[in-house]
């Protein structure tokens, strides 16, 4: 994802040039094609912080959660069926 990896940067840039709404703008973009990456969603999450869209940000959040707690029990639950290594096999 070539692409997205220089948007990223374009963004990166706004935010170091203390330009929030552009930066966001970039990763709400980012935001459309990668819908699962959890950083991103913080990111973006905390620009809307900044800019006073509390709301908004808390929807980003919670989605972040829900994926972060869908991630975390499909993948306890993979290690339950797996089952404990029998050391004499």
């Amino acid at each position: 994802m070539a692409v997205s990896g220089s948007q990223r940067k374009i963004a990166a840039s706004f935010e170091q040039a203390r330009d929030p709404q552009e930066a966001l703008r970039v990763y709400e973009r980012i935001l459309t094609v990668e819908s699962s990456d959890l950083q991103l969603m913080v990111k973006v999450g905390g620009l809307h912080e900044q800019l006073g869209r509390d709301e908004l940000a808390l929807a980003l959040y919670k989605r972040g959660l829900h994926l972060y707690l869908a991630r975390k029990t499909f993948s306890e639950t993979v290690k339950e069926k797996a089952g404990p290594r029998d050391p004499y096999s």
